[in-house]
């Protein structure tokens, strides 16, 4: 049984609650610009904005499952030795990096569609207000989420759906002046797609890795003086050379 002293554990204890904090403040945020998002997309037959808040929406429902899974964690830290990656939130990398896949396609098929179809007009003012705005928000967002993403799955899988949106947003500026200088509608759809591929494809290595854990834990339990809170709360390099040794 791996034990830890008193200020370890103190320590651990606060910073998993200051990741369930900026969770909080990160899904509050996502889930106020998404709502503002999607009615200006509407209102401005934009594919792009209607497309990231969508992708925004599903953010929430992945923030959703990495916030529980912090609480879950932070809820039985207080008596051991901890590092990030514990089996629930690594489940939770899983699932964010899984629906930014599905997300991505299914963005990717609306743009091909949209391209196929008849172009509608598109205000392009309101495309670029918007999109500033959602860079500045999901700006916000990266700095309350960037500690520890190397080290932590479930941190780094809701970062990168924050990063996504970043691009998203950038993605919708450059459209809207596309349309808006170039009267190119059809520059919506062309930039929904090449964001739903870089989506796509910047996840993949999370996905992965998220993947290469959750099959190891599952074909390879943790010895019986590991337990399973127990091995997902060290340091996972650490229990892999020992697993070799």
């Amino acid at each position: 049984m791996l034990n830890c002293n008193r200020l370890g554990c103190l320590c651990q204890t606060s910073v998993s609650l200051g990741k369930v904090q900026r969770l909080k403040r990160v899904i509050i945020l996502i889930t106020i610009f998404a709502v503002l998002e999607m009615v200006v997309g509407f209102v401005s037959h934009s594919l792009t904005l209607k497309a990231d808040s969508a992708h925004m929406l599903a953010d929430i429902v992945a923030m959703s499952i990495a916030l529980l899974a912090a609480w879950l964690a932070q809820g039985s830290s207080k008596s051991r030795k901890q590092m990030s990656n514990q089996p629930i939130e690594v489940l939770a990398g899983l699932i964010n990096s899984i629906g930014l896949v599905a997300m991505s396609v299914w963005i990717g098929r609306e743009a091909i569609a949209h391209l196929q179809g008849t172009p509608e007009e598109i205000l392009s003012l309101p495309m670029l207000v918007t999109a500033l705005i959602g860079v500045v928000i999901n700006s916000i967002n990266l700095y309350w989420l960037g500690e520890n993403t190397e080290q932590d799955l479930n941190l780094r899988g809701a970062f990168l759906h924050v990063l996504a949106d970043v691009v998203g947003s950038i993605g919708t500026i450059i459209a809207a002046l596309a349309v808006g200088i170039f009267n190119w509608p059809q520059a919506d759809a062309i930039i929904s797609f090449s964001v739903a591929i870089l989506i796509g494809l910047s996840n993949l290595p999370l996905l992965g890795q998220t993947l290469q854990l959750t099959r190891r834990r599952a074909i390879e339990p943790p010895p019986h003086e590991l337990g399973w809170l127990e091995l997902g709360k060290t340091d996972l390099v650490s229990l892999i050379k020992l697993k070799e040794d």
